[in-house]
């Protein structure tokens, strides 16, 4: 079917579908809405394809958690996490930006984690985490 492998890379496409979405304009710009929807879009992403955070702003993340594995197991998980791609070579597929405790308590429940999933830099990353954290007094 032509539209088989239409949004994976060129290199595992066949000559003929690599050729058609090299030169089809329309090809290229679905690809660019879809990925931009995807960004923006709330995701549920398994605990498992989530690292460590490189940028981490609380010394001890399970400390006092109890209550927040409560509140996720009795109510869900209402405010998503900021997830970012890895870096290529790292052992999980993304790492966090914000919320560390609300990955560690969904990690404790085994279940997704509801997540924006976003291409960010350092400093974009540590801006956004700066930002989610500052109305927060007990973050050290």
């Amino acid at each position: 079917m032509a539209r088989k492998g239409i949004l994976q890379g060129s290199s595992q496409r066949s000559g003929s579908e690599t050729q058609m979405s090299s030169g089809n304009p329309n090809i290229r710009r679905f690809r660019e809405v879809f990925d931009d929807l995807r960004a923006t879009a709330i995701q549920d992403i398994e605990t498992d394809r989530i690292g460590a955070s490189r940028f981490s702003s609380r010394i001890e993340i399970l400390a006092g958690i109890e209550p927040l594995v409560s509140s996720i197991r009795d109510a869900g998980q209402q405010v998503p996490v900021l997830l970012r791609y890895a870096p290529d070579g790292s052992l999980h597929e993304f790492e966090p930006v914000y919320g560390q405790r609300r990955i560690a308590a969904c990690r404790i429940l085994g279940i997704p984690v509801r997540a924006w999933v976003q291409k960010m830099d350092e400093e974009a990353a540590a801006v956004a985490q700066f930002l989610e954290n500052s109305a927060r007094l007990d973050i050290i």
